[in-house]
């Protein structure tokens, strides 16, 4: 005599358990993938303005270069927060601080950001924004942080002596922002 035995498992609650667990590595890399890129920024531009402090003969030039050492401080304390927030990376969110400003200081900060890679490789920065002042309700340290990779992979990619442009213009009640290389 000859039996046979067969045995169903449903196992969807397990697999769907296991693709969520796949999807929250693969966010948690991503985050910290994106954490070292934005280390990098406001470490690299702190370098710079200890070297320029450190060779700077006016106390103007020296000052000017603290001023950029206490917002990198700043920005880079604001990222480490964001760092202790681990419950973001799971549910792919993101905070934002939003508050009323103008757009020339955030785009003269992410300018500072990423102005020694640009000036090493001999690339020529055009910053085009309009003459009336455009204000935003946005967050300064995001934006920053945004206008400031996009201006380091610019310089990053492109050959030495580049143009690499950026430009803002109103568009309704947007406001359109370009960086090319």
């Amino acid at each position: 005599m000859r039996a046979a035995v067969n045995v169903l498992v449903d196992i969807t609650d397990r697999k769907a358990a296991e693709l969520r667990l796949e999807e929250a590595d693969e966010a948690k890399t991503e985050f910290l993938a994106m954490l070292a890129h934005e280390l990098r920024n406001p470490l690299a531009a702190m370098q710079s303005a200890v070297e320029l402090a450190a060779r700077a003969e006016e106390d103007q030039t020296r000052r000017r270069a603290q001023k950029t050492l206490e917002r990198q401080v700043h920005h880079l304390g604001r990222i480490v927060g964001d760092l202790v927030d681990i419950a973001r990376i799971t549910r792919r969110t993101l905070e934002l601080r939003r508050e009323r400003m103008h757009l020339a200081p955030i785009v003269e900060r992410a300018i500072e950001t990423c102005r020694g890679a640009i000036d090493a490789a001999g690339q020529n920065l055009e910053v085009v924004l309009p003459k009336a002042p455009i204000e935003l309700d946005a967050d300064a340290v995001r934006l920053t942080q945004l206008f400031g990779n996009l201006l380091a992979n610019a310089s990053k990619y492109s050959g030495a002596g580049a143009r690499i442009g950026l430009s803002a213009r109103r568009q309704g009640s947007e406001v359109l922002v370009t960086i090319s290389d």
